[in-house]
């Protein structure tokens, strides 16, 4: 919501440099995300039946390759 050019409100769902911001510190991390003026939700878009279906099948299917020495799905190196 903008109201006379002052920003109240921004949802985000990637920031620019985040993989900077969780390299630094733990303690600056706290002092960011538990800031009054930040609401920090972790990302959760996987989080349905059908994903963690999905996520269930495919760690099993790589325990069987890996146990028949074949190639895991979605390896990354």
């Amino acid at each position: 919501k903008i109201l006379q050019d002052r920003l109240y409100g921004l949802g985000l769902d990637v920031i620019e440099e985040e993989k900077r911001l969780f390299q630094q510190k733990p303690q600056e991390i706290l002092d960011i995300i538990q800031s009054p003026k930040i609401r920090y939700t972790p990302h959760m878009g996987y989080y349905t039946t059908e994903s963690l279906a999905r996520i269930r099948k495919i760690s099993l299917d790589n325990m069987r390759r890996f146990l028949h020495q074949k190639p895991l799905l979605y390896r990354i190196d």
